[in-house]
């Protein structure tokens, strides 16, 4: 029997179509090649002594720090001269005040930082402009309020929707919650890099913590992973577009520890690790704080940059010298500023390889 030759151009149509899932590369390191040794300088902060988090914006010469403070939760700093400028974000339940700072975003076309409370389960928009002048109060120029149970790293995407970590409360076992511009929920999207058996939907949401960040252009998303050492880099719909694994190939390692009676929790078994910490960074290659070390002597924090391509194959290793929780990079002016705990009050700037 013979096919209408429209039917075997449908049918050739729908075959090419169907994209076969990205594979899920893995890679060691088998030399020291890709290493190199940055010389550091060590500047005075004030006020700089608990940090959480740090976002640089060379367009509006601004450092903003995530502090712990019982009044403001966010320092601004001028990034050429390091004087401080002003404390904002006021910490309270009450309107226009937060409990949390996390997840900075910067959008510099409307001049605004966006910053994510996960305890209140809000994202709130402040104006570059108002951060920056003394006489003018700072308050948030809008704010989102998410519903739901619990919100994972958040990111605001450009269309309006946002983009979290699946919470546990989502039963899925999907890698993304999406929710439409009015906080409402939306869908569940994306899978986990492992197969890891014997834990709960729940469960799995703390098993594959880990971080987000939005690429530049605001087309992609990157997500790593604390306890195994994978990156992901995602369209904005949530589909998959490549995964790395490296260098120690490592899976997460849990144990349910009981803490009352019919009550257990997940905690780090012997054989526990911690991969990559903290956002990421991106100007088309990809810069994110790797560790590999045990979280028996570990804390979360690295003297180690990988950069990767934006396909995520492996450019080099950056060896800091010293232990960073937290780090942003100048892509203007080609500076990397990171924060130790070793030293508070203090900020470690490098000058960025080409």
């Amino acid at each position: 029997m013979a096919f209408p030759r429209y039917v075997i151009v449908a049918l050739l149509f729908i075959a090419f179509s169907c994209k076969q899932p990205p594979e899920h590369r893995v890679f060691k390191l088998v030399d020291d090649h890709f290493e190199s040794r940055l010389e550091r300088n060590a500047l005075n902060l004030p006020g700089a002594e608990r940090i959480v988090d740090m976002v640089v914006i060379p367009s509006s010469n601004l450092l903003l720090i995530s502090v712990f403070k019982d009044d403001y939760l966010l320092n601004a700093y001028s990034l050429d001269s390091l004087k401080f400028i002003r404390a904002f974000a006021k910490v309270g339940d009450k309107f226009n005040e937060q409990f949390d700072a996390q997840n900075f975003q910067v959008d510099t076309a409307g001049n605004i930082l966006i910053v994510a409370d996960l305890i209140k389960k809000e994202i709130f928009s402040y104006s570059l402009d108002s951060i920056r002048s003394k006489s003018n109060t700072c308050y948030p120029v809008r704010s989102l309020k998410i519903k739901s149970e619990q919100l994972g790293r958040p990111l605001l995407l450009r269309d309006g929707r946002v983009a979290a970590l699946r919470g546990p409360y989502t039963r899925s076992k999907s890698n993304f919650d999406f929710y439409d511009s009015n906080g409402s929920f939306l869908v569940t999207k994306g899978e986990y890099p492992l197969s890891v058996d014997g834990f709960s939907e729940q469960e799995l949401s703390e098993v594959f913590l880990g971080f987000l960040a939005l690429t530049r252009d605001g087309k992609r998303i990157l997500r790593s992973y604390l306890s195994t050492d994978v990156i992901d880099v995602y369209d904005t719909s949530g589909m998959l577009l490549h995964r790395v694994q490296g260098p120690g190939a490592f899976e997460p390692k849990f144990k349910r520890k009981q803490v009352e009676k019919n009550i257990s929790r997940l905690a780090f078994t012997n054989h526990s690790r911690v991969a990559y910490i903290g956002s990421m960074r991106e100007n088309k290659d990809i810069f994110s704080l790797y560790s590999g070390s045990s979280t028996k002597v570990d804390t979360v924090q690295s003297n180690r940059i990988f950069r990767f391509s934006d396909t995520l194959g492996l450019k080099g290793i950056y060896n800091l010298g010293i232990p960073l929780i937290c780090f942003d990079i100048d892509f203007t002016n080609k500076k990397i500023y990171g924060f130790s705990e070793r030293e508070p009050g203090k900020i470690s700037l490098f000058n960025l390889p080409q």
